[in-house]
């Protein structure tokens, strides 16, 4: 039977024309940019998708509005009530391998949860972009996910803790770097990136996505003008 599958993507109500301080560009701007490589995807293989711009807030989960992060996986896994397979793909993301399926993922029975690693090694996980694969383990999953609403300063330190301190980890699968997470070459980043570490796993051209991340988006709309406007 084929698998029911959504990807999600979006930004909140309050970023849609949000300038940080020093005049950085909203980052509306680079969720537009970077949403019809995922309108093509999704339309390539018969995915729904879900374009999100405002997350309100959810009060049976105890996360109000102003927790955007446990929001964006809120928002994503109570689609897994209509679908088999939910994807969030962040909004400063853009997909550039789309001859990769969702389903083709290594997708294993038991595993709820799939993210990629942090890109400066396999110390911890990223929560830009993940996925729910809907199981007989998905309820419990969730339900101690959200448990730690309050608990954890955001829904990356709570992904983090059950992974590496807790026994939930065998409910979550880290996939490599070039399903999830992939960023940018440090060539890319030029000078903002000139005094960090190397970048271990940068994107490829096999890899699924690019996720431009720790950049300002002034300096995202250059990498993207310059490096994946074919993907654009």
């Amino acid at each position: 039977m084929n698998k029911r599958i959504l990807l999600v993507t979006g930004i909140g109500k309050s970023q849609l024309d949000v300038y940080s301080t020093g005049g950085d560009l909203p980052i509306k701007e680079i969720a537009e940019m970077t949403f019809p490589s995922k309108q093509r995807y999704a339309s390539k293989h018969g995915y729904d998708l879900l374009k999100i711009e405002d997350f309100g807030s959810d009060k049976e989960k105890n996360i109000d509005e102003s927790n955007m992060g446990f929001m964006r996986v809120a928002r994503t896994s109570d689609m897994l009530k209509y679908y088999d397979i939910v994807v969030w793909i962040d909004a400063d993301s853009i997909i550039t391998n789309d001859e990769i399926k969702i389903e083709n993922f290594p997708i294993e029975e038991d595993i709820t949860f799939y993210a990629s690693y942090d890109w400066n090694g396999k110390y911890s996980i990223s929560g830009g972009n993940f996925m729910f694969v809907k199981n007989k383990n998905t309820e419990k999953f969730l339900e101690v996910f959200y448990s730690l609403v309050g608990r954890a300063k955001h829904e990356q330190e709570a992904m983090n803790f059950l992974y590496f301190r807790s026994n939930y980890k065998n409910f979550m699968k880290i996939l490599d770097h070039d399903y999830l997470n992939a960023a940018p070459t440090k060539e890319m980043y030029a000078e903002q990136w000139a005094t960090r570490a190397d970048i271990p796993y940068p994107w490829n051209e096999k890899s699924f996505l690019c996720h431009l991340t720790g950049a300002s988006n002034t300096h995202r709309k250059r990498i993207l003008t310059s490096y994946f406007k074919k993907y654009l």
